[in-house]
């Protein structure tokens, strides 16, 4: 005996439904694919003026000859180490490796990185670890006894 307006052995075969479904389904997810893939492989969009940036760091007096002092300037942070009485420095405190912020090791006058433990001297050179390319150094100039570095 049937019931009525239910037709036993039918529930769950339209398959026109579930395949529109699939099909739909299958649709949305290639393009949110494509979509991701697209903005992974496009360039990043830089908003910031063509021309150089000039960061006043500190005064000449106010940096002690052997100190690194870290300058977290949005996303280009770096070191300002006065070598000597006239010799100001600014390399970058970003590994190259891994992208970690660097320490800077005032006794032995290198700069760490805690991440991965390997080294870089102060010109930005490689001295130990799994890193490959140098640290980036930046342009310093000293105006009326001023620090300037140039991003």
């Amino acid at each position: 005996m049937q019931e009525r307006g239910v037709v036993k052995g039918t529930l769950g075969r339209q398959p026109g439904v579930w395949m529109g479904f699939a099909r739909a389904f299958l649709i949305l997810w290639i393009v949110g694919v494509g979509m991701a893939l697209a903005s992974y492989l496009k360039p990043p969009v830089s908003h910031e003026a063509t021309g150089d940036r000039v960061v006043r760091v500190a005064r000449m007096a106010e940096l002690k000859i052997g100190e690194a002092v870290l300058v977290k300037h949005g996303v280009t942070p770096f070191y300002v180490l006065r070598v000597d009485a006239r010799r100001v420095i600014a390399p970058s405190a970003v590994c190259t490796h891994l992208r970690c912020i660097l320490d800077y090791d005032a006794a032995k006058k290198q700069i760490v990185c805690p991440c991965d433990g390997g080294r870089y001297a102060l010109d930005g050179k490689v001295v130990s670890g799994p890193k490959r390319a140098a640290l980036k150094l930046y342009s310093v100039t000293i105006r009326d006894g001023e620090v300037r570095v140039r991003i």
